[in-house]
């Protein structure tokens, strides 16, 4: 895999997760 693409899946997984924190801890 291509150093460029790995970069791009880590950056997916990270916002992923913030998106995951943010719903899971803010008040809806």
């Amino acid at each position: 895999m291509m150093l460029k693409e790995h970069n791009k899946i880590k950056q997916a997984e990270e916002s992923l997760r913030t998106i995951m924190y943010l719903s899971c801890w803010a008040p809806t």
